[in-house]
């Protein structure tokens, strides 16, 4: 939440923690050395994707956005790596992101 009013395209977040796995083995390694309460909030948060040679990569980001609701009516989203206010954004109120954003 915001403690105070936010101005439409405020820089929340520039960029994000993000990893990249062309491995199965090694996404697999990497979500059993977690911790088991993390380990499952990884997995909603990874995607998959085939490369241009039709391999299928693991793609895992850990921004800000992966933490906020999804609404119809989202106040933040993300342009060029960057997570913006994408309208004003009163005293206390909710970030809320539309998931679509990212499908």
């Amino acid at each position: 939440m915001f403690t105070s009013l936010s101005a439409e395209g405020t820089v929340i977040q520039y960029g994000g923690p993000h990893a990249q796995f062309y491995n199965p083995f090694r996404y697999r390694s990497f979500l059993l050395n977690l911790p088991s309460s993390l380990s499952c909030s990884v997995m909603i948060w990874a995607y998959t994707q085939r490369d241009e040679g039709g391999e299928v990569n693991v793609g895992l980001d850990m921004g800000l956005p992966t933490l906020m609701n999804d609404s119809d009516r989202p106040n933040v989203g993300e342009i060029k790596d960057i997570t913006v206010t994408i309208r004003d954004i009163k005293e206390g109120e909710e970030l809320v992101v539309s998931y679509r954003e990212f499908e």
